[in-house]
């Protein structure tokens, strides 16, 4: 078996979602703007995901969240009994909802 060469990073392109149904992707000389970027965004994610479960889960997941309005994005909350100088403390701006500063 013969060894694989060094590593040798290519660009393709870009691609970034921007809002819902609204996209770009810049490959050089081709790009895509708006819900057509946004299908391509989609396919090449779910595209390179590994296994068929997977990949329905995320393509029925995502359905579910574009035809409900739900939100992506989970917002993470620390416990009200964290100890001080834990290190999840770190980042923390200030007191969660119903805390006392």
């Amino acid at each position: 078996r013969r060894e694989p060469g060094p590593f040798r990073y290519r660009h393709i392109g870009s691609l970034a979602t921007i809002g819902r149904s609204a996209a770009i992707a810049d490959f050089g000389r081709f790009t895509l703007t708006g819900l057509s970027a946004w299908l391509f965004w989609a396919f090449v994610h779910i595209f390179f995901l590994i296994g068929f479960r997977n990949r329905l889960m995320v393509l029925i997941d995502w359905a579910w969240a574009y035809v409900s309005f739900q939100r992506g994005a989970r917002i993470l909350l620390y416990s009200a009994d964290a100890h001080p100088g834990d290190p999840t403390e770190a980042g923390r701006a200030g007191p969660s909802e119903g805390e006392s500063a």
